[in-house]
């Protein structure tokens, strides 16, 4: 109940009320509901109210009934905004609800949670609904967060004016048991008892004003104080617009160098797509070529064991031809000694055609002729055996020639075996750097096998430094958040101050207003005889008292305050150093990373031939994804860096207004107390001194407001700044993430130039090693002992007929009338052969070429033919 309240109640059990009292409760300043009315209003009060109505019932004073001055109207503002916030905490808890019961309903469908491995595995390819969901469950969080502050604060708020409340309704009472007590003196006639009351007031005043004017000095310098680091604050304020203003051109300057960047990086990605096709090209060619070693290889024992087959089948020509040359011989001689028995065969047939002309019809003559034939015969079968006596000496002779044709063969046979052992030398050599091709092929593979490891480890410190990444985004949107809600409080602290404005521009009409009642209360006591006594002195200290009260609440709330603003930017320091911390260990990370990227790159530059290929995708894909992050965290800092320098703009702005407003106030405060003495003087007469307490309450409650605001406002100017500079550091990193990325790039690109210029060097070694693009060297050998083996063919069937043709000669009859012309035909036949062999030889020892393309001149050595 308040004081007015029981005012009326103690009416009601028949104690009088006085006529103070009575204008108290009709003027509607001094009642306590215009201090707690959440808008009063207060007009200008006609002089009939000053002075009372003439009441309309049979009371005596006619007040009893007056409506009391209460805080319902606050306290019921205050209900119905923490019902309201609760009734969105419970919407934001069936939302939570219904968010776990989905969750709740998919693990029971087959839904599973992801393991943490699997998750950093496929950091890059999560879900895009799963994200949504991650960023409303984020969102509710901030939402709940932020929405439980909201509450907490306007609890406090609403304790705060509870207290304030409380303290004015015992300040009242104080006083309304005072005057009680002093009309209760008056009404009793007792002068001494009302002295008394009026000395032991005017002490406790006066002590209470000596207290109140130390306080107030004190007060004083510290507002002064207050005003000195308000335009410190105002200086760095301006130094902030500045550094927000040069963070953006860099910001601007940064942006130009990434579209550059990214120019520059689409033409590497470009040519790097053109070098891996060419690098996959060549790896298609280098396993082509080492499968056609392989089959050289194949073919080359093939070739070997033909070579012997063909040795083999070459010796037994050479003893077939040797068995043909015997035969030729005996041939030869037979043929020449037909030859001459067939010249004197056809003399004697002539000179007998010449005497049987002539001796036709003699027949006597004809005998003759025949004992002469058969002596001629017998003449003949001597014949026949000198001439076996002299194809036994041609036969040896045959055998002479025989034997230096078999030397010249051996000779010739000689000469192909060196050339055969310059031709298995070279083979040699070739299989040695076959071999030496495959050990290098091992030792790529390992050292393929050691970059792999240590690839995946790599890989795996990526993916951890990803998560990290994460973490720290997650923080960024923490930040973020806090930011929406530094906006929320800068608006809603904007309309508050315009509240209060409004407030104290009707408080400054209610103190003009009071000013002119007292004016008029004073002329009305000074017609009436009432003139200035003791009670100045008292009613001023009563007001000096109430002041400073006032103003140590302030200076206790500004305290609070500035601890709290304190202990605030102590733990936006500490965070501020645990990421600059974590942010200097990622960076150490990546060094650490790159250094061992580089020397494991050194170390691997033999085997980068086979690996290659799929070490540029992935690298490609990680530099694509690492890019593309750096390119939305760039543009989201562009983002946040604009959005901050329009915050400060406006913040500057509300700045400027709220130093004219505090300036206003403060000529104000000079105002009242200028007025502030007289109007006490008058207050003294008739014992109400609280109506203008009350009005000076109200101002310095809306100072003590307005000074509360500032040092909010520089709480958030500091958070901004902090902020600011971890944009600028995220800036930095990110810049020097591109440049890294630049560099390893280029070392990419050099490494796949090194590449290609050892694939040009294994692919002419490879062309060397075959002897030419066309035709190899065992497909030459191979060409040149067919070619060998089809003219032994040619030769031994040419043999063959020879024999056929001779073989009738050895048994024909010893007479030189039967079958001569078989004699002629193998005469010819034996003419024929020699011509061939002839032919043969002069191939052989004049006309050879070379094996192979290895030999660059033939054999320099010529041989003669012995006829």
């Amino acid at each position: 109940m308040s004081p007015i309240s029981q005012l009326g109640s103690d009416h009601h059990h028949g104690q009088p009320i006085s006529m103070v009292a009575a204008m108290g409760m009709n003027n509607p300043t001094n009642g306590i509901g215009s201090v707690r009315s959440a808008s009063p209003s207060v007009g200008k009060q006609s002089l009939d109210g000053m002075y009372g109505n003439k009441p309309a019932s049979p009371i005596p004073n006619g007040y009893a009934h007056v409506k009391p001055g209460s805080t319902g109207n606050l306290t019921a503002d205050l209900i119905r905004d923490l019902k309201e916030k609760e009734a969105e905490v419970e919407a934001l808890k069936k939302k939570e609800a219904w968010m776990r019961a989905a969750l709740t309903k998919a693990s029971r469908s087959g839904f599973v949670y992801a393991e943490e491995k699997d998750l950093g595995d496929n950091a890059g390819d999560d879900d895009v609904d799963g994200r949504k969901v991650a960023e409303m469950v984020i969102n509710l969080k901030h939402l709940k967060a932020r929405l439980q502050a909201t509450v907490a604060e306007q609890s406090k708020h609403a304790s705060e004016r509870i207290e304030e409340a409380e303290r004015v309704r015992s300040s009242a009472i104080q006083e309304a048991s005072f005057y009680r007590a002093k009309l209760a003196a008056l009404e009793a006639s007792s002068e001494s008892d009302v002295a008394r009351l009026d000395r032991d007031r005017i002490a406790q005043l006066e002590s209470q004003l000596a207290e109140v004017t130390s306080d107030q000095d004190g007060r004083d310098r510290k507002i002064k104080e207050l005003s000195e680091s308000l335009s410190l604050q105002t200086t760095l304020l301006e130094q902030a617009e500045a550094r927000a203003e040069d963070a953006s051109k860099r910001a601007d300057m940064l942006s130009d160098a990434h579209t550059q960047e990214m120019k520059v990086q689409n033409s590497l990605r470009e040519r790097q797509a053109i070098l891996e096709a060419s690098l996959r090209d060549h790896a298609e060619k280098n396993v082509e070529q080492t499968s056609h070693i392989e089959q050289i290889e194949a073919d080359h024992m093939k070739v070997q064991a033909q070579l012997e087959e063909l040795q083999l089948s070459r010796d037994q020509h050479v003893r077939a031809l040797e068995q043909a040359m015997n035969a030729t011989q005996t041939a030869s001689q037979r043929a020449e000694e037909v030859d001459s028995q067939y010249q004197r065969a056809t003399d004697e047939i002539k000179r007998l055609h010449a005497d049987m002309a002539e001796l036709k019809g003699d027949l006597e003559a004809r005998n003759t002729e025949i004992e002469a034939y058969r002596g001629r015969v017998k003449d003949l079968e001597n014949s026949w055996a000198k001439s076996r006596q002299e194809a036994d000496a041609f036969r040896a002779l045959t055998t002479g020639g025989l034997g230096e044709l078999l030397d010249s063969h051996k000779d010739l046979r000689s000469d192909e075996d060196r050339a055969i052992r310059g031709h298995a030398e070279k083979v040699s050599a070739l299989e040695a750097e076959i071999s030496s091709f495959r050990d290098l092929l091992k030792e790529t593979s390992r050292r393929a096998e050691d970059t792999q490891t240590e690839l995946q480890k790599e890989r795996h410190k990526v993916r951890e430094v990803e998560s990290e990444s994460l973490s720290l985004r997650s923080q960024v949107v923490g930040l973020h958040a806090k930011l929406s809600t530094s906006a929320a409080d800068v608006g809603r602290l904007r309309q508050e101050l315009m509240t209060k404005d409004a407030e104290l521009r009707k408080k400054s009409e209610e103190v003009s207003n009071i000013a002119v009642q007292l004016d008029t209360l004073r002329n009305y006591l000074a017609e009436h005889g009432i003139v200035e006594g003791q009670e100045i002195p008292e009613k001023y200290a009563d007001n000096s008292a109430s002041r400073v009260v006032e103003l140590e609440e302030q200076l206790s709330g500004l305290k609070r305050l500035q601890e709290r603003a304190d202990r605030d930017l102590q733990r936006v320091v500490q965070q501020k150093r645990e990421a600059d911390v974590r942010i200097d260990t990622l960076n150490e990370e990546l060094e650490r990373m790159q250094h061992s990227a580089q020397s494991a790159a050194d170390e691997a530059a033999e085997t980068r031939a086979l690996e290659a290929e799929r070490k540029l995708e992935e690298t490609e894909t990680s530099y694509k994804a690492r890019m593309q992050q750096l390119e939305e965290d760039y543009q989201l800092a562009v983002h946040y860096v604009k959005g901050t320098e329009k915050m400060m703009r406006k913040m500057k702005d509300e700045l400027t207004k709220q130093k004219a407003l505090n300036q206003t106030i403060q000529s104000e405060l000079d105002r009242s107390a200028s007025v502030e003495p007289t109007s006490s003087r008058i207050r003294g007469l008739n014992g109400r001194g609280t109506p203008s307490d009350e009005g000076n309450e109200i101002l310095k409650n809306q100072l003590s407001d307005a000074q509360r605001q500032v040092q909010r406002l520089n709480g958030d100017n500091r958070e901004l700044r902090s902020r600011i500079d971890t944009l600028e550091q995220d800036l930095a990193r990110m810049r020097d993430n591109i440049i890294q990325s630049s560099r390893d790039l280029d070392e990419r690109m050099v490494r796949i130039e090194e590449l290609e210029q050892e694939v040009d060097t294994l692919q002419k070694s490879l062309t060397l090693a075959r002897g030419g693009q066309d035709e190899t060297m065992l497909e030459k050998l191979n060409n040149e002992n067919s070619n060998l083996k089809r003219e032994n063919d040619e030769l031994s069937h040419k043999i063959g007929l020879l024999l056929e043709v001779e073989q009738p000669s050895f048994h024909r009859p010893i007479s030189g009338i039967s079958e001569r012309r078989v004699s002629t035909s193998s005469s010819d036949g034996l003419v024929a052969f020699e011509n061939e062999l002839d032919d043969w030889s002069r191939q052989i020892l004049n006309g050879r070429r070379p094996l192979n393309d290895f030999d660059p001149n033939p054999l320099g050595h010529e041989r003669t033919r012995s006829r």
